[in-house]
C-alpha cells in the first residue's frame, strides 16, 4: 500500500471510531497516540477531504510524531501550520510530484530552522520526471541547502532517496546512519561514482545498503580512467545486508569488484538493466553475466518473471541457478508455474557444488497453469533436493480446462506443504510482492 492510500485509511478508521459514540468521540479526541501521522495530502489528487495538518497537531503527542506529506506543489499556505512544530517529528516522509524541488527543500529547510532533536528518518521521493533542462536536474540537494543538508543528516539513523540529486564529493553521512536507500539515480561520471562510495564509508555503523535503479558512467568518452578517479577496495565493516536491484550490468560489476567481501547478505534482484551496459545500451552475452555472477557470493536471489530477462523461462532459470550456487533464498515473482519451471528448480543429485541449496524458496503473485494436484509430484522433487525450512506460496491456479482460482487451505496440496516445510505459508493476496513496493509510509 502506497503512503497516500495509507494515511487515507488511518484516518477513515480513526473517524469511523469517532463516530461511534460521544464517548467513544471524547476518548479518541484526547488520546494523542491516534493522532501520530500528521498529514500534508495534496487535495489536487482526488482524496474526498483535506487531511488537517492543523488538527492532527493539536491532537497528537507532544513528540515522536510521524509527518508524511504528499504534494505536487509547493503549498506554503498548508506549511504555515507546520511552524513551530518540527522539532516533535521523529520520521519524515516527503512524496513530491512537483517539477520542482521546491516543496521538498522548503520542508526540510523548515526542519532545520525549528530544530527536530528527534529526527531519526527521512525518507524523501520525487516521483516526477521532468526535463533534464529543469533546475532540478541541475542542482543538487546540497545546492538548495547548503551546510544545512549536513546538519540534517548528521543525527539520522535511516535515510531513503529516490530520484533525489546529491552532490556525492560534499556529502558526509555520520556513526548514526545504519540504514541507507538509493534508488533512481545516475552518477553522471567516474568521479561522483567515487565520490558515492567515499560518502558511504563515512557513515561507519552502516547496517542495511539498498541501490536500486542507479545508473552510473564509469569511463570518460575515450574510455580512460585518470589517476584521480581510481579506486580501492572499500569496505563496511558493520554492513549485514547488501541489496543490489535493477542496476546495468557495468556497474553491478564496478559493485562486485569493488566492495570488499563480508559476513553481509548480499541479495540481488536483477532487472533488464543487467542485459545492457550504461549508457552505451550495449547488449551483453548471457555467458558473460553468468560468469559475473559465479564471481561473488550471492545469498539471495529475486527474479521476476515479468522482467524481460532470460530467466522467465525454464533453461534461463535453470542456467541462472548454476551461477549462483552460494545462494540460500530464492524469491519468484510473477512466473508461470508449470512442470518445466519445477524442474528447473530440481536440484541434481549429484550436485558437485554446481547448484544451489535452498533454505527458502518464496513464490509471489504466481500463475499455476496446471491443477495443483497435477504439479505434486514436480514439488515433491523440489522438496527432496533443497533441504527447505521456509517457504511461501501465493498466486492464482489457472488450469486449462476450468476458471481461475485462488489457492486456499482447504486444497490438499496446501495441507501437504504444511506438513513437510517447518515454516510453510499460504500468501492471502494472490497479487502480493513484497519485494519493490510503492512508496510507503515508512516505519509507523
Amino acid at each position: 500500500m502506497n503512503m497516500n492510500n495509507h494515511v487515507e485509511l488511518i484516518y477513515r478508521r480513526l473517524h469511523t471510531l469517532l463516530g461511534v459514540c460521544r464517548t467513544w468521540r471524547n476518548i479518541g479526541i484526547s488520546y494523542g497516540a491516534l493522532w501520530a501521522v500528521v498529514p500534508v495530502i495534496d487535495p489536487f489528487d482526488g482524496y474526498q477531504r483535506i487531511l488537517s495538518t492543523e488538527l492532527s497537531l493539536q491532537r497528537a503527542a507532544a513528540k515522536s510524531l510521524h509527518f508524511a506529506a504528499s504534494i505536487s506543489c509547493s503549498c506554503l499556505t498548508r506549511y504555515r501550520a507546520l511552524k513551530g512544530h518540527m522539532h516533535r517529528f521523529n520520521t519524515i516522509n516527503i512524496w513530491s510530484r512537483s517539477d520542482s524541488m521546491k516543496g521538498i527543500t522548503e520542508l526540510l529547510r523548515m526542519s532545520l530552522t525549528n530544530r527536530a532533536p528527534n529526527l531519526s528518518k527521512l525518507s524523501i521521493r520525487n516521483g516526477s520526471h521532468p526535463d533534464p533542462d529543469n533546475d532540478f536536474f541541475q542542482r543538487s540537494l546540497n545546492d538548495w541547502l547548503g551546510t544545512g543538508l549536513s546538519v540534517l543528516l548528521n543525527p539520522l539513523s535511516v535515510i531513503r532517496l529516490d530520484n533525489i540529486g546529491f552532490d556525492w564529493a560534499r556529502t558526509r553521512f555520520s556513526r548514526n546512519l545504519v540504514e541507507l536507500w538509493i534508488s533512481n539515480i545516475t552518477l553522471a561520471d567516474r568521479y561522483q561514482v567515487i565520490k558515492l562510495l567515499d560518502s558511504l564509508c563515512s557513515a561507519p555503523a552502516l547496517r542495511d545498503l539498498k541501490l536500486v535503479d542507479v545508473e552510473a558512467i564509469l569511463e570518460d568518452e575515450d574510455g580512460s580512467i585518470s589517476e584521480d578517479e581510481s579506486l580501492n577496495e572499500v569496505s563496511f565493516p558493520k554492513l549485514q545486508s547488501l541489496h543490489l536491484e535493477s542496476l546495468p550490468f557495468d556497474f553491478l560489476k564496478f559493485l562486485f569488484e569493488t566492495i570488499a567481501p563480508g559476513s553481509y547478505c548480499l541479495t540481488l534482484k536483477p532487472g533488464d538493466e543487467i542485459r545492457y551496459d550504461y549508457p552505451s545500451d550495449e547488449e551483453i552475452d548471457d555467458e558473460d553475466i553468468f560468469e559475473l555472477l559465479r564471481s561473488t557470493t550471492i545469498h539471495r536471489l529475486i527474479l521476476s518473471g515479468s522482467e524481460e530477462g532470460f530467466w522467465d523461462t525454464a533453461d534461463g532459470l535453470r542456467s541462472i541457478l548454476e551461477s549462483v550456487v552460494t545462494v540460500k533464498s530464492l524469491t519468484l515473482n510473477h512466473y508461470n508455474i508449470d512442470h518445466s519451471i519445477l524442474k528447473a528448480l530440481k536440484a541434481p543429485k549429484s550436485r558437485s557444488g554446481k547448484f544451489p541449496n535452498l533454505d527458502t524458496l518464496e513464490i509471489y503473485g504466481a500463475v499455476f497453469t496446471f491443477e495443483l494436484d497435477d504439479l505434486k509430484p514436480e514439488f515433491k522433487r523440489v522438496l527432496q533436493s533443497h533441504p527447505l525450512q521456509r517457504m511461501v506460496l501465493g498466486g492464482y491456479c489457472r488450469p486449462p480446462s476450468a476458471d481461475d482460482y485462488s489457492l486456499d487451505e482447504d486444497q490438499e496440496l496446501v495441507a501437504w506443504f504444511e506438513n513437510r516445510v517447518p515454516n510453510f505459508h499460504l500468501c492471502s493476496d494472490p497479487d502480493y510482492l513484497p519485494e519493490r513496493p510503492n512508496w510507503q509510509l515508512w516505519d509507523v
